[in-house]
């Protein structure tokens, strides 16, 4: 199947000034010269040159320019052809056709990117960064998507991994030579020295992702308190537009809003809430019970009390609750609040931010307050340049699990043949991190959430 010829449009739909079409296969620079007609036949690699596209009557569809990147010295390690025209869709499905005619397949979803994973061009940790870098929607996913793809991470892992291999190595060749001075059990203390560097370096990485999981998703900020606290129009300021609706009438939220900016590069989604109250009704029972999920699974609450009340028992309590999450006391509505409210604040253990959603005042200093919050929730891990996606981090988490067993069996002095099995299960399982080892089916399921032409 991946030595047939494969075409498909690798820029974004829609008009523009350049689209481009990329053939890749054994056929790719034959089909080009059927399609393309230029004045010389004499074409050299990695070279731009101008030429025109002609339909099957000899009709000029457009002029393009084209280059040809012969393998291995091609993005997938294949005969590649890529063909700029103007980017209108009409024009470049009528490209395709052309192409298709000569004996070319569309690409399946991710297909040159697999095969450049295929032909040894990337590893599969830099093969989902492509898909990263793609579908990033702020700085830091841009960041950390390219530093996947340098191969840092790659690097890092294989060196783990050549490290167990050798230990391996060394541990069966001390079942066969067991006086040998380097067998295991006589040098049982580098032994476990060297499973403890192993696995420092394995839990550094799988701790990353925390940190690759708030960069690839979004930090999640709920806005909750007791209704008419001025949640909403906390909102509206915060975008500086009218996102939710705000009228004087208690519970006029019912469902959650949510709105996303981009803060210190990263993407941060806020979440209008319905206000916390008993119940009145069984639509606003539900918008409760959503908000004190959302509340829950949020990486940090804006808590709204309205200054313009005296001190509640209700807010202390649900302050209190939330002792355990990342949360900042938002006093609102203090251009008519009290020095009493003010002041009930000043001992509490979180963030407290004075504000009026009415007049914006203060709003700036809660933004200073999330963006601290994002740049120490995103700080890298001393030691660790990467951020692992949750794949990878389920094969880092089950090595961890085999040698910490290794290791209990070592300091126990279970027999080689025993622990030896351990660690071959943590080389298995660093080799499904980078596609040394892997199955039709993990790659099926990571390519197709590719775009064509990608």
């Amino acid at each position: 199947m991946y030595n047939d010829t494969i075409t498909a449009i690798s820029t974004p739909e829609g008009i523009g000034a350049v689209g481009m079409v990329r053939i890749a296969g054994e056929k790719a620079f034959e089909i080009a010269k059927k399609i393309i007609s230029r004045k010389s036949d004499i074409i050299e690699p990695r070279r731009i040159y101008l030429g025109v596209i002609r339909d099957e009557s000899g009709l000029a569809i457009d002029e393009v320019t084209f280059a040809f990147f012969p393998a291995p010295h091609s993005y997938c390690g294949d005969d590649t052809v890529e063909i700029f025209t103007h980017a209108n869709p009409v024009l470049m499905d009528m490209v395709i056709d052309r192409i298709l005619s000569q004996g070319a397949r569309m690409a399946l979803p991710g297909e040159f990117t697999r095969r450049a994973f295929l032909n040894g061009k990337i590893d599969l940790t830099q093969a989902e960064s492509v898909a990263d870098i793609i579908n990033a929607r702020a700085q830091e996913e841009v960041k950390t998507a390219a530093k996947m793809i340098s191969g840092k991470f790659s690097a890092k892992v294989k060196q783990i991994r050549d490290s167990l291999i050798d230990i391996i190595a060394w541990t069966e060749a001390s079942i066969d030579f067991p006086e040998d001075e380097d067998a295991v059990f006589i040098q049982k203390k580098q032994f476990e020295e060297k499973l403890r560097l192993i696995i420092d370096s394995t839990k550094v990485m799988a701790q990353s992702y925390k940190q690759g999981k708030l960069i690839r998703d979004g930090i999640r900020i709920t806005i909750a308190g007791r209704t008419n606290a001025g949640k909403s129009s906390l909102m509206n300021a915060i975008f500086d537009e009218e996102k939710s609706i705000v009228t004087p009438i208690h519970g006029t939220t019912r469902d959650i809003v949510e709105g996303t900016l981009n803060i210190e590069g990263v993407k941060v989604i806020f979440r209008d809430t319905a206000g916390l109250r008993k119940p009145k009704d069984i639509v606003e029972r539900e918008g409760i019970r959503r908000a004190q999920a959302s509340v829950v699974s949020s990486d940090m609450v804006l808590y709204i009390i309205d200054g313009s009340l005296n001190p509640s028992l209700a807010d202390k309590k649900f302050l209190d609750r939330l002792k355990n999450k990342n949360v900042v006391a938002v006093i609102n509505k203090t251009d008519i609040s009290s020095d009493t409210v003010k002041s009930a604040y000043c001992d509490y253990d979180k963030p407290v931010c004075f504000v009026s959603a009415k007049t914006h005042h203060g709003i700036l200093e809660l933004m200073d307050i999330i963006g601290r919050f994002i740049r120490s929730s995103i700080r890298q891990k001393e030691g660790c340049d990467f951020a692992v996606n949750l794949r990878q981090h389920k094969c880092l988490k089950a090595a961890l699990t085999s040698l910490r067993n290794a290791k209990k069996a070592i300091s126990a002095g279970i027999s080689e043949e025993f622990f030896v099995e351990h660690l071959k299960d943590t080389a298995r399982h660093f080799g499904e991190i980078t596609g040394a080892i892997t199955s039709d089916d993990i790659l099926d399921r990571i390519f197709s959430s590719f775009c064509i032409g990608k």
